[in-house]
């Protein structure tokens, strides 16, 4: 897909930067401008989603699975 616009471009693990801290700084400054952000978001979703919507979503330490608001 992304050949057909003609420009180069490097696939890298999420995953990999997050345990590298890489992207460390940015998340520091995104909970800095934590309700900035959340601003801007809420306005894009239902009702419903907005209640339980965060930027962030912790992955629990033991079972490696993503935590989600109720």
């Amino acid at each position: 897909f992304l050949d057909t616009f003609g420009f180069e471009y490097e696939f890298y693990s999420a995953t990999e930067f997050y345990r590298s801290g890489q992207f460390d700084t940015v998340l520091k400054r995104a909970a800095e401008r934590y309700d900035e952000i959340m601003k801007i978001m809420l306005k894009s979703l239902r009702e419903e989603r907005s209640q339980t919507y965060s930027i962030f979503l912790p992955i629990h330490p033991e079972t490696g699975r993503v935590l989600y608001v109720p």
